[in-house]
């Protein structure tokens, strides 16, 4: 009997689908390891607990279960949103059929939870991709054509400031265009990185390197301030497949972000850790596990609609900000194969999660 439970326990424990299994009165049988996953419970938490007291906001998911266990029909739900752990939704896919006993009587109800927060996140990222490829090649365009007259326009001021003396009243506004057009240039500057597409030298490394180098940039940067970082490395994490300095500033720029969040002062939270499960890289037909980085502060937060503009270009929060800093970060990490995701919610803080592939035969 032991060898039998112990084999269905694998096949569930091998499914990516989420399963959970109630009885007549709607208490929770099983609850595989897919479902721990999606819904953030752990099942021996919720091993013989009413469904109502587990789920107790889902009134979706309890309708269909009593519909199900009235009907003797399946059931599904294809917009099933679901609220998992800090401030996370997921997009699932829900299935409810009916569990028969031997005689053809409902015994129960089989939940399916599909997780269609991935398909959905691929999409937008897909579609993220094509917006900045277009405006890529309509910055760099732009960029040439600006920086000739930017080039032109400061030599003609500064052959102008020669003529003037110092006690001109004109002399002070040579100097207020020479600043403008330097802060013109170094923003044409951030377009062409942003349009030019940058070969990476890829090679096995470790990122907490790379972290703890940023770490010490940044506390250089803000020296004198009360700001603190917090390490929660994973020592078991194997290497990626990245280019240390384009990481760099990647990581460098999320630190700054989350700094400038928290007013220049406060804690700032790395987290490193293996995630579960394989990704196929675009041209290349090995699976990869992936590692994931996690940067979070405790600053003022990102509304939900200024978070689906962060990775645009020109778009910022900061007064004086350029806005190419997550963007030109969003190109450097999907082109080192990973992806970069953010949580966030206003006055509570963000979590910025940064994926990445390891090498090739180095997973634990």
């Amino acid at each position: 009997m032991d060898d039998v439970r112990e084999y269905y326990e694998n096949i569930l424990a091998g499914l990516v689908d989420g399963i959970v299994v109630v009885d007549p009165k709607e208490r929770i049988m099983t609850f595989s390891s897919s479902a721990e996953q999606m819904t953030g419970f752990k099942a021996r938490t919720v091993q013989q607990q009413p469904l109502r007291n587990v789920f107790a906001d889902e009134k979706k998911l309890h309708r269909l279960v009593e519909k199900t266990l009235a009907t003797g029909r399946g059931h599904t739900d294809s917009s099933f949103s679901f609220k998992a752990c800090r401030w996370e939704h997921r997009d699932l896919g829900l299935t409810t059929s009916p569990l028969l006993d031997r005689d053809g009587n409902p015994s129960g109800v089989v939940i399916v939870f599909r997780d269609l927060t991935r398909m959905k996140s691929l999409e937008e990222r897909v579609r993220q991709g094509e917006r900045l490829a277009s405006l890529g090649v309509l910055a760099a365009g732009m960029a040439h054509e600006i920086k000739n007259p930017l080039g032109g326009i400061r030599g003609a001021t500064q052959l102008l400031r020669e003529e003037l003396s110092p006690e001109s009243s004109c002399y002070e506004y040579t100097d207020v265009m020479i600043r403008e057009v330097d802060r013109l240039n170094k923003i044409v500057e951030g377009l062409l990185d942003f349009a030019r597409p940058v070969p990476l030298h890829l090679r096995a490394m470790n990122v907490h390197q790379v972290l703890d180098h940023v770490a010490e940039l940044v506390e250089l940067e803000y020296t004198g301030k009360a700001m603190g970082i917090v390490r929660k490395y994973d020592p078991s994490l194997p290497e990626i497949l990245g280019d240390p300095d384009q990481l760099t500033q990647v990581f460098l720029n999320l630190f700054r972000n989350g700094m400038d969040a928290m007013g220049g002062a406060g804690e700032l939270t790395l987290t490193t850790r293996i995630l579960p499960g394989y990704q196929v890289l675009s041209g290349d037909p090995v699976k990869r596990r992936m590692i994931s980085v996690e940067v979070e502060d405790r600053g003022c937060g990102i509304s939900p609609e200024e978070l689906k503009k962060i990775f645009l270009p020109f778009y910022t929060g900061k007064p004086d900000g350029v806005g190419l800093g997550l963007a030109l970060c969003h190109r450097i990490i999907e082109e080192h194969g990973g992806k970069i995701d953010v949580v966030s919610r206003p006055q509570a803080g963000t979590c910025v999660r940064t994926s990445l592939p390891v090498v090739a035969g180095t997973e634990p």
